[in-house]
């Protein structure tokens, strides 16, 4: 599952009532235009599965960070 950075400001707002509209600058060098991570090694040696979706586990990282304060 692909996420990429409009659908985690769309995610955040839904989450946090908030509305932040993201800014578009020119591309920096360096910058990486796509990643995505293949668990299928960890699966095969650890037997690791996703146990929580996308959205839910950034609803518990905001409500970790909310508790820090």
């Amino acid at each position: 599952h692909s996420i990429n950075l409009l659908d985690l400001v769309r995610d955040i707002n839904d989450l946090t009532g908030q509305s932040l509209k993201p800014r578009f600058e020119p591309g920096r060098i360096g910058d990486v235009k796509s990643s995505l991570a293949n668990n299928s090694a960890a699966e095969k040696a650890f037997g690791y599965k996703a146990t929580v979706t996308w959205k839910e586990g950034l609803s518990k990282t905001l409500d970790f960070y909310r508790s820090q304060k």
